[in-house]
């Protein structure tokens, strides 16, 4: 991660216009949740599909599958440079880091382009353990009647996804992070920057977690029992979180103790009378 950030390589890829990493940041959102994408885009499509037909038209399931999908990719883009200007005015302004608004938005959606292409690449074998009545079918065509890909069953999604987005995140947070203090953020506002950061984080995960929980099982008429894949994947999750508030806590010691030994030199009043003298050798 040091060496993604570092000086030479910035320097080439910030030439690039904003509009152009906004273009990155939209494909690497649909890259990263490409599966889930086109999950909901083929719900989506064969909803809208009815819809026409009702009406006397038709329209190509394809098409519209891939419209919604891309559509969904630009609503989290959307999400995501809302974010950008929050966190901006929060870390200049209370954290007084010393970066102006277009390198801190160039420098975070770099960081979210590297995070999604990674997650893009481990989530590829999603499409590779498609289960449909208990018999593994990869060779899934989208929006089609081959396979109903919502009725089928995926394992090794349910297990990877509820870890797999957060992990990687978390981890190469740190890296961003490490690297952007030691460039932006002063000495004295680091370990409350970070904790900060690391309480909102975690946080927001924690509570969207808990309610899928409610949601799933405790808020519909009907609740089935968790099964064997659905306890893997929700204890992996909640163990991911207890992780990460880990090594976030033990990196925000490692920042409070080289804040500590750090010696700041504060005027005494003894110094301020001594520079107060100097001039009485002129009268004043």
């Amino acid at each position: 991660m040091k060496k993604l950030f570092s000086d030479s390589i910035v320097s080439k890829l910030r030439v690039l216009p904003s509009f152009v990493w906004v273009i990155f940041v939209i494909i690497s959102f649909f890259f990263a949740r490409a599966y889930e994408f086109l999950l909901t885009g083929e719900y989506y499509a064969a909803v809208m599909e009815e819809a026409y037909k009702e009406l006397g038209y038709n329209i190509n399931p394809v098409t519209a599958g891939v419209m919604f999908s891309i559509v969904e990719a630009i609503f989290y883009t959307i999400i995501f440079e809302i974010l950008l200007a929050i966190v901006f005015n929060l870390v200049v302004g209370r954290f007084r880091c010393q970066i102006n608004r277009s390198d801190f938005k160039f420098r975070l959606r770099y960081f979210i382009v590297i995070v999604n292409l990674i997650i893009g690449i481990l989530s590829i074998g999603y499409f590779f353990t498609q289960y449909e009545n208990g018999v593994i079918n990869p060779n899934i065509s989208l929006f089609s009647g081959k396979i109903n890909i919502l009725n089928a069953e995926n394992p090794y999604y349910s297990i990877q996804s509820a870890v797999l987005p957060f992990a990687v995140s978390a981890i190469f947070a740190i890296f961003f992070f490490e690297d952007f203090r030691n460039r932006y953020v002063p000495p004295r506002n680091q370990p409350t920057l970070f904790i900060r950061f690391a309480m909102i984080f975690v946080g927001i995960n924690v509570i969207l977690f808990v309610y899928r929980i409610f949601q799933n099982f405790l808020f519909i008429n009907n609740p089935s029992p968790a099964t064997v894949t659905e306890i893997v994947a929700y204890s992996l999750e909640a163990f991911s979180y207890v992780a990460a508030s880990v090594i976030y806590y033990f990196y925000y010691r490692k920042l409070k103790k080289e804040l500590d030994n750090i010696h700041f030199d504060i005027p005494s009043s003894d110094d301020k009378n001594k520079n107060e003298n100097i001039f009485d050798d002129f009268g004043f």
